[in-house]
């Protein structure tokens, strides 16, 4: 549910060592680059930051800017952690699946991971992590948009989809607000 404050939770989940931490990092500025150096996340780690998304009324073309602040909760992929997700799945308002391009997923497997979380299709992303700039593995088909990502060769593509994915957890957000309040008023 949205708070006063427009605060948003997005979760980050996926294989071990498939880039989670490394994306978080970079989403919330903590590095420029990627660090090859490998330190398994326990558990999860919380990372804060605030950002100005761009929204569009609705039976209006006037853009307006909203502050809001994000909760990027970079979880463990380690099977050992995944039991605390169905606890934490009910506060998320949305979820990044990441996954190692080299080590390619099948539908299946991405649904699995995806099926820890109650949310619908517009609050999820996938990113298909390239760690190594002259890697030219395919991506997995699903439902959900898939985004070849690369720190290394389009560190801004992993923003420009980021942004456009807040706003439209944000817009999500706004329309579950708006229907709890009719329900109630009802």
């Amino acid at each position: 549910m949205l708070s006063s404050n427009n605060n948003i939770k997005i979760f980050i989940i996926g294989p071990p060592n498939s880039g989670k931490t490394a994306i978080a990092n970079y989403l919330a500025d903590l590095n420029k680059s990627l660090s090859s150096d490998y330190t398994p996340t326990q558990g999860v780690r919380i990372l804060e930051l605030d950002q100005i998304i761009k929204t569009t009324s609705k039976g209006s073309r006037k853009q307006q800017q909203t502050n809001v602040s994000i909760e990027l909760w970079d979880c463990s992929g380690e099977d050992r952690f995944k039991t605390i997700w169905p606890n934490l799945s009910s506060i998320a308002n949305g979820l990044i699946l990441v996954y190692d391009q080299e080590n390619r997923l099948t539908e299946k497997d991405i649904d699995e991971w995806l099926s820890y979380f109650s949310l619908n299709e517009k609050q999820c992303m996938i990113y298909a992590y390239n760690k190594d700039s002259n890697s030219k593995k395919g991506k997995v088909d699903h439902k959900i948009p898939i985004h070849s990502v690369s720190i290394v060769d389009e560190p801004d593509n992993i923003k420009k989809t980021f942004d456009g994915f807040l706003t439209q957890v944000y817009v999500e957000m706004q329309e579950q607000l708006e229907n709890e309040q009719r329900i109630i008023t009802e």
